[in-house]
């Protein structure tokens, strides 16, 4: 799914954590609705939404090894 452009196996509660972007409210539905929600493996989900971005850092490893 191009909406999932990131995803993590995590511990705790839930399985995985999944970072998606969609273009607008609607599109997210879809995806979590008829997308996520279709696969016969997925028993529940939670969503929230990231309202603001304080800090972000890309190539974190990347860094860490040079």
């Amino acid at each position: 799914m191009s909406e999932i452009i990131e995803y993590y196996h995590i511990t705790g509660k839930a399985d995985f954590f999944l970072k998606s972007a969609t273009k607008d409210i609607p599109n997210y539905e879809n995806l979590i609705l008829y997308l996520l929600l279709a696969l016969s493996n997925i028993q529940s989900l939670k969503t929230s939404i990231f309202l603001l971005t304080f800090k972000q850092k890309s190539n974190l490893l990347k860094q860490l090894w040079l």
